[in-house]
């Protein structure tokens, strides 16, 4: 496996090793990855500050002209026939969506926890004592996560609550 991030991806196959496909037949071929604990977030190679700025900057200019950047993790393999070939696959998860079935998309690389504020931006009136948001956690990890959702705010105020264990949604007012 050749990373696109140059990075080294430990993978390791999973299940009993298919070494041929009779003719008409298809193989099917499992790992397991492990992403390098340096291995940088899936984004755009383009990004811009604000929605004022009328075009974005290009981060990494080796994408110039894509749609995309390279995923992090595409798989290359070849043939043991005499003329050997070689394929190029993105790595695909599975995701379960009830209603649809289950849907293949690529392999991202992403925190193991997220934040998200809603609404993300906002004005308070001069005489407002307080304002209420909503604040989303999602885990990314294997099994349950742990942890405590503090906010860190200017001295003299305060939030109720001031502190949550292991949210996944919560509703908080912040008072000055």
């Amino acid at each position: 496996m050749i990373a696109a991030d140059g990075k080294n991806w430990n993978v390791r196959p999973e299940g009993n090793a298919v070494h041929e496909a009779g003719a008409g037949k298809q193989a099917q071929w499992r790992f397991a990855v492990s992403v390098p604990a340096d291995a940088p977030f899936t984004r755009p190679y383009y990004t811009r500050p604000d929605e004022e700025q009328p075009y974005y900057d290009l981060v990494d200019a080796r994408y110039r002209n894509l749609p995309l950047a390279p995923y992090p993790c595409p798989f290359m393999h070849g043939s043991p026939f005499a003329r050997a070939f070689r394929n190029r696959a993105v790595v695909q998860s599975s995701e379960r969506i009830p209603g649809i079935g289950t849907i293949q998309n690529p392999l991202l690389v992403g925190p193991a926890i997220s934040v998200t504020l809603s609404p993300s931006a906002g004005a308070v009136p001069m005489g407002s004592k307080s304002f209420k948001f909503h604040c989303t956690v999602h885990s990314n990890v294997k099994g349950a996560a742990q942890g405590v959702l503090r906010l860190n705010l200017p001295p003299g105020w305060r939030s109720a609550p001031p502190n949550r264990r292991s949210p996944s949604r919560v509703t908080a007012k912040i008072r000055r």
